[in-house]
């Protein structure tokens, strides 16, 4: 009996210090694995100061999350995150299903979006970085094959928690610098075929004066099988726009705006 006593003893402390390094050492694996995989296949240049990941409980943190604008930017960072909390279900792992994710939170971010003096769109210049090819519009456009991939595994999303911080510059046009505060909430979010259509519910308001640019969005999002041609249905209202926004395209048309407000209704199936 003393034997059994020990064994159980042994895999009860090697399952700790399993535990242990996956919670404690975590954020080496993806600074020395997981990153440099992203910047060699993708061009996303990624780091963490903290992380931590809980094989039993499917819980990972990732704390001061940093991602890189491309080169071409004079601002070194597009995205600078405080705090990204994952719930995963261990279950959905190893189930041949789904991947449950039964809960995503990103709190304390500051997200960047920049329009050089070239008039490009930092964004546009990270999705090209990654591979992605450009229509002649300049309209994204991600290759889709002919047939499906069976090979990737379909995600559902139960829950999604956003607050962040978006700056908006424009070096094409004179000091135009928002700063607005967004908040996003989703439920059943996902690629699985035939599952429930998802929420999202997004408020946001500028920063320096918190009656413009309020915004109030809800969409219902058919799960996206194929990226493009997603179906949704959105609605809300967005008051106290910057005309300055789309001064280039107002131009052309001879007209001039003072601040104004839109109220959408888009009806999007199959991506028509």
């Amino acid at each position: 009996m003393k034997w059994i006593f020990r064994l159980v003893v042994f895999i009860a402390l090697l399952v700790l210090l399993i535990s242990g390094a996956l919670l404690f050492g975590f954020n080496g694996l993806l600074s020395s694995l997981v990153y440099p995989k992203l910047m060699d296949d993708m061009g996303l240049e990624l780091q963490s100061d903290r992380a931590s990941f809980n094989t039993f409980t499917g819980y990972m943190r990732l704390a001061d999350v940093e991602l890189a604008n491309p080169r071409e930017f004079r601002e070194p960072k597009l995205a600078s995150i405080s705090l990204v909390e994952l719930k995963i279900k261990p279950a959905s792992l190893v189930g041949g299903g789904p991947i449950i994710v039964e809960q995503v939170r990103i709190d304390q971010g500051v997200i960047q979006l920049i329009r050089n003096e070239q008039g490009i769109l930092n964004i546009t210049a990270l999705q090209k970085q990654m591979g992605l090819e450009e229509s002649g519009g300049g309209a994204v456009v991600v290759p889709v094959p002919a047939v499906k991939d069976t090979t990737q595994p379909e995600v559902l999303v139960e829950s999604i928690e956003i607050n962040s911080d978006v700056r908006y510059v424009d070096y094409k046009i004179e000091d135009l610098d928002l700063m607005l505060h967004l908040a996003l909430m989703g439920e059943e979010l996902g690629t699985v075929a035939g599952h429930e259509w998802g929420r999202i519910q997004v408020m946001g308001e500028l920063l320096s004066d918190r009656g413009a640019f309020n915004t109030e969005l809800s969409m219902r999002l058919a799960p996206i099988v194929d990226p493009q041609k997603p179906s949704f249905d959105l609605e809300g209202r967005i008051l106290e726009i910057d005309p300055r926004l789309i001064e280039q395209a107002s131009r052309k048309l001879g007209v001039s705006f003072a601040p104004f407000g839109v109220d959408p209704q888009l009806v999007c199936r199959e991506g028509d």
